[in-house]
């Protein structure tokens, strides 16, 4: 579903929990639940978990993982 959106150009609607850093180099964990409409522009792994990078509507940068995603439409 992401990976279309980002081929058709179209924006997400998204529900998501935050990634919370435990500190240095500890575990992450969920954070804070948002919603945001995110424009996605690609797929990227940080090991072996998928986040996908973005941009809001307002031109702030997003790296969402993929995992935390709790809702999600294509608008």
């Amino acid at each position: 579903l992401i990976e279309d959106a980002i081929q058709a150009g179209r924006t997400l609607d998204l529900k998501y929990h935050e990634e919370k850093y435990a500190g240095g180099w500890g575990p992450k964990t969920q954070g804070k639940l948002r919603r945001e409409k995110i424009i996605p522009s690609s797929v990227v792994y940080e090991a072996s978990t998928p986040y996908f990078v973005g941009e809001t509507e307002d031109g702030d940068s997003r790296r969402v993982r993929i995992g935390y995603i709790q809702g999600i439409a294509v608008i």
